[in-house]
């Protein structure tokens, strides 16, 4: 069985569609990307599963239960847990304050827990009584990640982890990444460098336009001409679309 399920959802922003009909398979311990440009729908499609958005119709199952329509903090009590691209961090807290609260809706969140985000972030544990707001973008980035994991997850989606790192920041986080891969978290990751996620993904879809163009072993899509093509088409047309969804 599937450990997520996507079947023919669709989702939009007021009258601009934005995602039609998207169906789509995680494997249980997957790592699995989704590609494509700027503008193709891949934040919505994280975003919708997440319960940020309404479903317009379709389902998500996790393991077979439907949670269409779930609140975005039930879907969290389920383990399906987001880092969105900007972070979203609480500036004002300290770092620690931070990891806490991604563990509110945790009854058994331990200290254990903790400490393992500590083992895999050192630099946070240094940090812990630094406020949020005062770190390195890097740094933010591992806490981004190192809250979600207070959640627990069973899912684990990543809005775009490397944007605006330094490389050696962006290798640390990626290979905390495929640690947690090779642990068995089921991972659906965002990825605008389309090398460096297959690099790390078991399998990839390539999204054009709000649909999927292309799929398949992530040793079959690096060298695809079709990957390219997706990459080069569809941001000015969605781009257009959102915007006269609003003019009105």
């Amino acid at each position: 069985m599937p450990h997520l399920q996507l079947e023919g959802i669709t989702l939009g922003y007021g009258r601009a569609l934005v995602i039609d009909a998207l169906s789509l398979q995680v494997r249980p311990g997957e790592l699995v990307t989704i590609l494509g440009a700027n503008g193709a729908g891949k934040t919505t499609l994280l975003n919708g599963v997440a319960g940020l958005i309404p479903v317009r119709s379709g389902r998500v199952l996790l393991d077979g239960e439907d949670l269409t329509g779930l609140e975005a903090e039930r879907l969290v009590e389920r383990g399906v847990v987001l880092v969105p691209e900007r972070r979203e961090l609480f500036g004002s807290l300290s770092v620690e304050t931070n990891l806490r609260l991604g563990a509110y809706r945790q009854k058994a969140a331990s200290a254990k827990t903790l400490e393992r985000v500590y083992s895999l972030f050192p630099i946070l544990a240094e940090r812990r009584r630094q406020l949020a707001a005062t770190l390195s973008g890097g740094e933010q980035q591992m806490l981004a990640l190192g809250r979600a994991l207070m959640a627990s997850p069973r899912l684990l989606m990543l809005d775009e982890p490397s944007v605006g790192l330094a490389p050696k920041i962006m290798r640390e986080i990626l290979e905390v990444i495929g640690q947690l891969r090779n642990e068995g978290l089921t991972i659906l990751l965002i990825e605008q460098n389309a090398r460096l996620a297959l690099s790390l993904a078991d399998r990839g879809y390539v999204m054009e336009i709000g649909r999927l163009v292309l799929e398949g072993p992530s040793s079959s899509l690096i060298d695809d001409p079709r990957l390219s093509q997706a990459y080069l088409g569809g941001a000015t047309d969605y781009a257009a679309a959102k915007a006269s969804a609003y003019a009105d």
